[in-house]
């Protein structure tokens, strides 16, 4: 996804590579709260257009 960071975190020290990856969770559930507050303010899911978001993303 950022190779730049990948390559930054695989230099550099454990504490490091630990910040890398609480930052790429932290992304996530800010995608996943992001798409549930839509979900929520629609009243019902439409699992095909939660996949297509899901698409667009990658």
């Amino acid at each position: 996804m950022f190779p730049c960071l990948q390559i930054f975190a695989a230099k550099h020290s454990f504490y490091t590579q630990w910040l890398y990856l609480l930052y790429l969770t932290g992304f996530n559930l800010f995608v996943t709260l992001f798409y549930f507050a839509k979900i929520n303010s629609v009243g019902k899911v439409d699992e095909t257009k939660i996949m297509l978001s899901n698409t667009n993303l990658i």
